[in-house]
C-alpha cells in the first residue's frame, strides 16, 4: 500500500553524481511521461549536507556542486514531460546553526538560478514551522532569489501537522516578496509531531497527498520523503534513506491492526 503513494524520488550525488545523474532524470521524466504522470524530484546533494544532524552527511564538494545541479536542470529542460524539484531539505533551515549562512546561501542561489533558467517548477526547502523562526527563513528565500521559480516547501521529512504548517507556510508568504506558492510533505504526520526527530516511536502515516485548489498559495499536499525510508541509524534503524521494514509497519499502526 506504501509503494502505491506517490512520493519524492531522492537524487543524491552518492547515487547518481554528475556522469549519470542527467541520464537519470532523462529516465525518470520519460517513464514518468509515458504513464501521464509528473514526477517530484529531491535534489539532495549541497556540500556539508547533514552539517546538524550528520546522520546523512556527505554533499558535493563546493566547487562540483553547481556542476550537478547544472546536469539535472539541463535534462529537465530537455526533457519530454513535466516534472517537479524540491531543492535542497534542510539546506537552509541548518545553515545557521552549522554557521555556514554565507556559503549556503550563494549555493542555493546558484542552484535556483540553473532550475529557473531551465524552467523547472521548484521549490525551495523551507525547513518547518517547530525550526527556524519565519522572519530568519524568509530573509534566506529572499536572499537565495525564491521569486525566481514557483516557492518553497514545508515539513519535508518531518512531522509538524498540517495545520501548523500552514499557518507557517502562510506567514512565510506575506514576509517573502512576490507572489508565492507551497507544498506540504504530510506523509508522515498523521500523528503530530514529538521532540524527537529521528525515527520516532510514535509516528503514523499522514493522510494521502493531493492537489489542493482553495484561495491560497498551497499547490498540493504531498509525500517528500517515502515513509519507510528511515531517517538515520538511531532508535533501531539503519542507515539515513534505507527502506525500513520495521518501522514501515510502525508508520502504519491501526491501519494494519
Amino acid at each position: 500500500e506504501l509503494a502505491s503513494v506517490p512520493s519524492g524520488i531522492w537524487l543524491t550525488p552518492e547515487q547518481h553524481p554528475v556522469e549519470t545523474v542527467g541520464e537519470r532524470v532523462t529516465a525518470l521524466v520519460t517513464s514518468a511521461d509515458e504513464r501521464d504522470e509528473v514526477p517530484l524530484l529531491v535534489v539532495y546533494g549541497v556540500p556539508e549536507r547533514d552539517c546538524a544532524g550528520l546522520l546523512s552527511a556527505g554533499g558535493l564538494p563546493p566547487e562540483d556542486y553547481p556542476t550537478w545541479v547544472g546536469r539535472i536542470a539541463t535534462a529537465l529542460e530537455q526533457a519530454p514531460g513535466p516534472a517537479v524539484v524540491v531543492l535542497e531539505p534542510d539546506a537552509l533551515a541548518t545553515a545557521q546553526e552549522c554557521g555556514r549562512r554565507t556559503e549556503r546561501v550563494e549555493q542555493i542561489e546558484a542552484a535556483v538560478g540553473l532550475l529557473a533558467r531551465a524552467g523547472v517548477t521548484t521549490y525551495v526547502d523551507a525547513g518547518h514551522s517547530d525550526w527556524v523562526g519565519a522572519r530568519a527563513m524568509a530573509r534566506m528565500l529572499e536572499d537565495v532569489g525564491v521569486e525566481r521559480v514557483r516557492g518553497f516547501a514545508t515539513n519535508v521529512s518531518n512531522f509538524q501537522p498540517d495545520e501548523d504548517e500552514r499557518a507557517y507556510a502562510q506567514v512565510l508568504d506575506d514576509l517573502v516578496p512576490g507572489e508565492q506558492h507551497w507544498i506540504i510533505d504530510r506523509g508522515r504526520n498523521g500523528n503530530g509531531a514529538s521532540e524527537d526527530w529521528c525515527n520516532p516511536e510514535g509516528a503514523r502515516l499522514g493522510q494521502s497527498p493531493g492537489f489542493v485548489d482553495d484561495g491560497t498559495g498551497l499547490d498540493a499536499f504531498v509525500w517528500v520523503k517515502p515513509p519507510g525510508e528511515s531517517d538515520g541509524a538511531c532508535a533501531g534503524g539503519p542507515p539515513a534513506g534505507e527502506f525500513w521494514p520495521d518501522g514501515a509497519w510502525r508508520l502504519a499502526g491501526d491501519l494494519i491492526d
